[in-house]
């Protein structure tokens, strides 16, 4: 239990083994990056001090309150975990994968600089007034947002054919950013997604 800092210098540098762990911070200096790291079966109150790179790494089935992630650093695959906040930088779309979490809330920067962002059926629901908040100028693709569920009231949204949805926060509200693809929203929760075996539900903000 505790903090695990991750020292490395340069544009590459080693990652992290955790598995079965609780951790209250995991920080890095340098440039943050932490490439090779597998988080599997872990509680982890804040998963980066700074964006993490973490190119070539797993995190999967694991309960983290506050995820701090530079999307630049591929592959990545981050499924089936239950997470409070998402900060995510860039993306590389084609080699990192972003499905089957619960998610509380997702802030996007920059989210087609390198190529499309995408995350496709996830869980984002909870009572945040703001869901997804995209932010920065980029390019010109859409985020595709396909075949996830947006929890009562913004799914409501969806159903009754709204273009600018409440709890997100994208084009229709500032014409600087890009678009969010809603395409194949579902009606009620992705019923695989989030950490397994579920005993009970937690909030993933950093506790049972």
């Amino acid at each position: 239990d505790g903090t695990l800092h991750v020292m490395n210098v340069g544009f590459s540098g080693p990652g992290f083994y955790l598995k079965n762990s609780t951790v209250d911070l995991v920080s890095a200096d340098g440039f943050a990056h932490v490439d090779g790291t597998w988080i599997e079966s872990s509680t982890i109150t804040t998963l980066g001090n700074t964006d993490l790179n973490m190119g070539g790494s797993v995190v999967t089935n694991s309960y983290i309150g506050t995820f701090r992630l530079d999307g630049w650093g591929s592959p990545v695959a981050i499924t089936y975990n239950e997470i409070g906040l998402l900060d995510v930088d860039r993306w590389r779309a084609g080699s990192n994968t972003l499905e089957y979490n619960d998610l509380s809330e997702i802030v996007w920067s920059r989210p087609s600089t390198s190529s499309q962002a995408v995350l496709n059926y996830n869980n984002i629901d909870s009572s945040e007034p703001t869901l997804l908040a995209l932010t920065g100028s980029d390019g010109h693709e859409r985020v595709d947002a396909a075949n996830n569920y947006w929890g009562t009231a913004a799914t409501a949204e969806l159903v009754a054919g709204t273009t600018n949805i409440t709890a997100i926060h994208d084009f229709w509200d500032d014409f600087n950013l890009v678009e969010v693809d809603f395409s194949g929203f579902r009606t009620s929760p992705v019923s695989s997604a989030g950490p397994a075996p579920r005993p009970s539900r937690r909030t993933a903000r950093g506790g049972p």
